[in-house]
């Protein structure tokens, strides 16, 4: 299963900061697919997904739990800033390259935050991880990335 298809707001032909029709109805059967697996398992874990991760993943505000380790997916993780619901992220063993600055805005349930085994660019650790109250574990082995956890 890919997960996404090459379409971004920075490609979109229309506008560069908006989503035209065309690219929303393009991305709506990728990202449905997305819903049906998480619904049905709870975890992508080991599925043989490739590509890129949709950055409409945010707009699944009540997802709780985002399993994604032990594919083959590679770029920019998606912000997920303002996924209040969700409390488990995992990421490990994938190809993902980069984070966006807003990653832990507002992720304010996120309990268990796991990115072993990424080839990331050099990463500091964001101030807003605070907004993180409720994490608990949060590992990042073989990752680069510099900065302290608050207390």
């Amino acid at each position: 299963m890919q997960v996404s298809s090459e379409i971004s707001p920075d490609n979109c032909p229309t506008h560069r900061h908006h989503w035209s029709m065309a690219a929303m109805y393009a991305v709506a059967p990728v990202l449905a697919s997305l819903v049906t697996a998480l619904d049905e398992s709870q975890a992508l874990t080991d599925k043989g997904l490739f590509g890129t991760l949709t950055p409409l993943i945010s707009f699944l505000s009540a997802l709780e739990i985002l399993e994604l380790s032990g594919n083959k997916l590679t770029g920019t993780i998606p912000s997920l800033a303002g996924m209040a619901s969700l409390t488990h992220l995992v990421l490990n063993d994938n190809g993902f390259t980069s984070l966006p600055y807003d990653f832990f805005h507002g992720l304010t349930s996120l309990m268990i935050m796991q990115m072993d085994n990424l080839p990331l660019v050099p990463w500091f650790i964001p101030n807003a991880i605070a907004d993180c109250t409720a994490l608990q574990i949060f590992t990042a082995s073989n990752v680069s990335i510099t900065g302290t956890l608050p207390c």
